[in-house]
């Protein structure tokens, strides 16, 4: 069981560097599936640390004025020293690795069964959703490329969630 959340993430494999922003199903127990409403949340997973939340208002029209206000009163009374912005170095082509090589489960979620391809990989779960009247389908790890090509066996386009959780 999980919680859809849109989600940014980046992870580097092997000399590969991949980015995304996507709908994700996030798992119930992931300290990210709590965040609600104007709230954002940063999940930092580290070696030392394990994760790591930073939490807090981010989204709404309140939130926003308030910051830029403060930020702007700052400035007026000078209290705000000059600051060096951090140097970033671009990633060359090399090390970005691309949808069609990135390996995660996908949740498909269709609405209409007779749409969907009558085989699929091994391990794959499928799930009823009553109150939706759908079908859920978790696939096992596969790229993007295999993910595009079991889509094309599909009548119609399912929506398409990546999961968090390997």
């Amino acid at each position: 069981d999980g919680v859809i959340k849109l989600i940014g993430r980046t992870r580097r494999e092997g000399d590969k560097i991949y980015a995304f922003v996507a709908p994700t199903v996030v798992p119930k127990t992931s300290l990210i599936a709590d965040v609600r409403d104007v709230f954002n949340g940063i999940l930092i997973d580290t070696d030392m640390l394990g994760q790591t939340l930073f939490y807090g208002r981010g989204a709404g029209k309140l939130p926003t004025a308030g910051a830029i206000v403060s930020d702007l009163t700052d400035l007026a009374l000078h209290r705000v020293q000059p600051t060096v912005a951090p140097q970033w170095s671009d990633a060359t082509a090399e090390q970005l690795g691309g949808a069609d090589d990135e390996s995660c489960r996908y949740c498909l979620i269709f609405y209409d069964a007779q749409t969907m391809p009558s085989a699929w990989p091994q391990d794959t779960q499928l799930r009823a959703i009553p109150d939706a009247s759908a079908t859920a389908v978790v696939t096992p790890v596969m790229t993007g490329k295999q993910l595009t090509e079991l889509l094309s066996l599909c009548e119609s386009a399912p929506k398409v969630y990546r999961c968090l959780a390997h």
